[in-house]
């Protein structure tokens, strides 16, 4: 798979603190990449670097081959944006905002109302923006970024102030843009998101880069307990079952709760219905992005700085 994005030695300073310290990476084409970190890590001055709004202090970033910095028209062709918070004419309707957007970018007419239609608007086509709410304004940035059908969709923070359903719609809107061949960075603070969509994860802290890779990989490299709780037709003793598996259980009520590794998780499935032994109910509670991006900010400095 090529290289949709290539980051390279990319750094930034805000009043002699570096917001983003030597960072390189790759997106890859048809990968969903999201970008984690507290206010502060350097997120949102990265993206603003990939779409030229700054420029970095070094580095060099090149989208499709082609070198972004010093920023140049062509470029923007390679991909569209959602920003945080998008400026948005409140006198304007939702139908003319985007025929503004496609006039602009010399896209035909009938994409307006296609785009619309996608984010559950097309009925709100001749409704003035600023009667929208704040989830119908952030679908409508959504509208316009999806307006080019560019080869890469950089998205920040793109859920913020959709509720659950039209969060939902929206995993599935950037699935179907992956199936597409489309390329997806976007920046958020929804863990279960960026764990029910992400391909690859780059968590950054302070400028930096902690992790890059996939979340298997992430949970590997954090390595914590997995709890398996059962409950058998007849009671089992606990001590017993510690001694026979080889690893801590613990008695709650009807319900014994095993205590293993990730490695040890298949051995002891294997081996609860033996001697006769039939389970009647069991959960597993393995390690969630959530529990390990906890861990990773208790351990790392709090940055003093505001998101940047």
């Amino acid at each position: 798979m090529t290289s949709c994005v290539v980051v390279e030695h990319v750094s930034k300073k805000y009043n002699g603190k570096k917001a983003v310290n030597d960072l390189s990476f790759e997106i890859k084409r048809g990968e969903i990449f999201s970008l984690l970190g507290p206010n502060g890590a350097g997120k949102s001055t990265l993206i603003r670097m990939m779409t030229g709004l700054i420029q970095p202090d070094s580095g060099q970033i090149r989208m499709n081959g082609e070198q972004v910095l010093p920023f140049k028209k062509e470029v923007k062709r390679y991909f569209s944006f959602l920003p945080e918070t998008m400026s948005l004419y409140p006198n304007l309707t939702a139908g003319e905002t985007l025929r503004f957007f496609s006039r602009l970018q010399r896209i035909p007419r009938h994409r307006c109302e296609e785009v619309l239609d996608v984010v559950g608007l097309l009925g709100f086509k001749d409704k003035k923006i600023g009667g929208f709410s704040k989830g119908m304004r952030q679908r409508l940035g959504l509208a316009v970024a999806l307006l080019d059908e560019a080869p890469l969709l950089i998205l920040d923070e793109p859920t913020s102030g959709l509720d659950p359903y039209w969060s939902s719609r929206f995993k599935e809107i950037i699935r179907r843009k992956k199936r597409e061949g489309i390329s997806v960075l976007f920046a958020s603070h929804d863990l279960y998101e960026v764990e029910s969509l992400a391909d690859r994860i780059a968590i950054l802290n302070e400028g930096k880069l902690y992790y890059l890779g996939t979340l298997d990989g992430l949970k590997a490299r954090h390595p914590t307990e997995i709890r398996i709780r059962v409950r058998f037709e007849v009671p089992q003793d606990p001590d017993g079952l510690s001694r026979e598996l080889g690893v801590a259980v613990n008695r709650m009520g009807d319900w014994a709760e095993l205590i293993c590794r990730r490695e040890e998780k298949v051995r002891i499935l294997r081996s609860l219905e033996k001697g006769g032994r039939k389970l009647a109910d069991l959960h597993i509670h393995e390690t969630t992005l959530e529990e390990i991006y906890r861990t990773i900010s208790g351990r790392a400095p709090s940055p003093q700085m505001d998101k940047l």
